[in-house]
């Protein structure tokens, strides 16, 4: 057989360049799955005619195109039904990221009075940092974003130990009546409801970067016209 045509060549370039984006619409039709088996089933036919065309046997280029298309076409509907109930998963977690940034500004509140409290003794500055990573979390609950959810998640096995840390400071001042102020009965309190509170946050940041990123990739797929 003689050498290929030119449309075959392109054809070639177009389907290598469907497939190199396989492994993200994958991720994508867990959110689809009906529209990821039509895609696959397009998927397998293309596959097969790059192999017929590694074998010198490449199938009529009419054909191949009409395969194209009808490969691109499953991905942009993949691309636009995951889309849906991604964005409904990121509507539902930042709407349950409102409670955890309640109560950490409330908890926030309740620790910055101690530490006012015991200004005088010069040892209040040390939960300082400790304050500014609460805030850190709270903005995050307030304003959700990839950029932040990557930067929280990507931190989240310190708060442990920045907790405990804090906890143990707080527990060197007189400081029951304080909380008390702030609905806070005992540090076993403070310390199960700031747990539970920064767990929520962090939990949905490391959920979120992910659903933000396919969010974005399921928009790119869908606006990537299938090939004709």
């Amino acid at each position: 057989m003689g050498a290929p045509s030119t449309a075959a060549v392109a054809l070639l370039a177009a389907s290598k360049n469907e497939i190199e984006h396989g492994g993200v619409v994958e991720m994508l039709g867990a959110y689809a799955l009906n529209d990821w088996r039509d895609y696959s089933g397009a998927m397998h036919v293309i596959n097969d005619y790059i192999a017929l065309y590694e074998r010198g046997e490449p199938p009529p280029d009419a054909e191949w195109q009409r395969a194209l298309y009808e490969l691109g076409d499953a991905r942009r509907m993949v691309a636009n039904n995951a889309d849906v109930v991604i964005r409904q998963h990121i509507d539902q977690r930042v709407a349950h990221l409102a409670s955890a940034k309640s109560e950490l500004v409330h908890l926030i509140a309740a620790i910055e009075d101690v530490e006012r409290s015991e200004k005088q003794n010069g040892e209040a500055s040390h939960a300082l940092e400790w304050i500014m990573t609460l805030k850190d979390i709270a903005e995050f609950a307030e304003h959700p974003s990839f950029e932040r959810a990557v930067e929280i998640a990507a931190t989240r096995y310190s708060f442990d130990a920045a907790l405990e840390h804090g906890i143990e400071n707080l527990a060197q001042y007189y400081h029951l009546t304080v909380l008390a102020a702030h609905g806070v009965a005992s540090l076993e309190e403070l310390k199960s409801r700031l747990g539970n509170a920064t767990h929520q946050a962090t939990a949905a940041a490391e959920a979120l970067q992910t659903e933000y990123y396919l969010h974005s990739k399921a928009q790119e797929y869908y606006d990537w016209p299938a090939y004709h």
